[in-house]
């Protein structure tokens, strides 16, 4: 389905638009009034399941979405990032969402997930692997099409795979 360059005469393709941004619209209703019980998790002052009311309501949107909340970037607050990861085609998709995206105090909303430092990369790391960034390099050289190539090596991996 397009949705950026949609035919408005095409009946099919505009209910189907028209589907996606109501859907939306509902995330965002629906973020706004659990907002504040979000606020309380992060502050340890409640405790429910975020990933599956995550699921529940913006991948209502698609299932392909992914999200991540962290501290804020421009003030004090909250940061969530939606992201389609590899699945770039639903670029467009996020950046409506975000257009969408009301204005809630002590909220930003992001389309990528904000440069880390490295010490940051590293309790990521840890966090969700319980590995280490120990002893890893890392080289960055111009690829095909002016790409950027990244290899990391690892003194702890026994083979390229």
């Amino acid at each position: 389905m397009r949705l950026l360059f949609y035919n408005e005469q095409d009946r099919r393709e505009t209910a189907e638009r028209s589907e996606v941004v109501a859907k939306i619209d509902a995330w965002w209703k629906a973020f706004g009034e659990k907002r504040t019980d979000i606020e309380a998790l992060f502050a340890r002052q409640a405790e429910w399941d975020l990933p599956e009311w995550m699921a529940d309501h913006l991948q209502a949107i698609s299932l392909m979405l992914m999200w991540e909340y962290g501290p804020a970037v421009k003030q004090d607050g909250h940061r969530l990032v939606i992201t389609p990861e590899a699945e770039k085609h639903l670029r467009p998709l996020v950046d409506i969402i975000l257009e969408r995206a009301p204005q809630f105090p002590g909220w930003e909303f992001h389309p990528y997930r904000p440069p880390e430092s490295i010490e940051m990369a590293q309790q990521t790391v840890e966090s969700r692997t319980g590995g280490s960034l120990e002893g890893v390099r890392a080289r960055a050289r111009i690829g095909e099409f002016n790409l950027i190539d990244l290899t990391f090596v690892s003194p702890r991996c026994k083979s390229p795979e």
